[in-house]
């Protein structure tokens, strides 16, 4: 993957780029958002899987990881709006640079969350939407001992994130280093299953349930942290005639799937993407 920038409001918005191999046919863009605290080079055999099946493929860094010049701190704060338009920005880019190609939204566990939030925002923009392994972290979506963790560590999260003013993912060894914003925000998420960006004032759970765009997901059923329970709590927000919802057994894909390694095996998943997206 090419690493690239491009001006933002203030700030550069970072991404890697695969294209389609030269002389091909280029059927769509890919643009697509990671987990949390997760690279985007994490996302290379993705990107190189859609690209050789004609996908022109961007993969947002998120602001505190891999290439963005961005590290939360104090002084150094984000949340979901800060990363929506980042999101907007590489939008636009793709959609001056390629005309009128299909938008294909695509997003992993955080990164789906924003690709919906985003959809919300400018539907115009998208053909598809895409999420993978994208669920919510309320604890109402889980079973066993994450259900009961998921009832505490939520406040613990967003407790440590107040004193420090930031959030020291790398200390609790989840999700990375964040801003102070989007701990809160995704912790309301945790705490209430209701989306919240701040200050927007958009109802998002009433505009969730009137997406006009096809919602394409994926599960699998060994991944711990977006079990199928977890998905579903997120599509219920969605209006149901526009989504194809698919939980991927270990035995049906050939190996075991977890929340990450996936990604290793995009080549593999691959046929499942295109069937959907098709």
């Amino acid at each position: 993957m090419q690493e690239r920038h491009l001006k933002g409001r203030g700030i550069p918005v970072h991404f890697f780029e695969e294209t389609v191999p030269q002389g091909e046919a280029v059927k769509g863009i890919l643009v697509f958002n990671p987990a949390m605290g997760t690279k985007a080079k994490f996302y290379a055999p993705l990107a190189q899987a859609f690209a050789e099946q004609g996908y022109h493929v961007m993969v947002h860094e998120l602001r505190g990881n891999g290439i963005s010049p961005l590290r939360a701190s104090r002084r150094c704060d984000f949340g979901y709006g800060d990363l929506l338009q980042d999101l907007h920005y590489l939008i636009h880019d793709v959609k001056s640079r390629f005309g009128d190609l299909p938008v294909i939204l695509g997003g992993h566990s955080l990164g789906g969350q924003l690709s919906l939030l985003y959809a919300v925002q400018h539907p115009e923009n998208i053909a598809q939407i895409l999420l993978i392994a994208c669920g919510t972290p309320h604890w109402s979506g889980f079973r066993g001992g994450m259900r009961w963790l998921l009832k505490t560590l939520p406040y613990l999260f967003t407790s440590s994130a107040a004193l420090m003013g930031y959030f020291p993912g790398d200390r609790w060894g989840f999700g990375g280093v964040q801003g102070k914003t989007l701990i809160n925000e995704w912790g309301h998420l945790a705490k209430t299953n209701q989306f919240r960006v701040t200050g927007d004032d958009r109802q998002y759970e009433t505009e969730l349930a009137a997406i006009p765009i096809p919602i394409k997901a994926f599960c699998f059923t060994s991944d711990s942290f977006a079990p199928k329970q977890a998905v579903n709590k997120i599509l219920e927000k969605l209006p149901q005639e526009k989504v194809n919802f698919h939980c991927l057994g270990n035995q049906e894909i050939g190996f075991n799937a977890d929340h990450l390694n996936w990604v290793k095996h995009a080549e593999e998943l691959m046929p499942n993407f295109l069937e959907a997206l098709s």
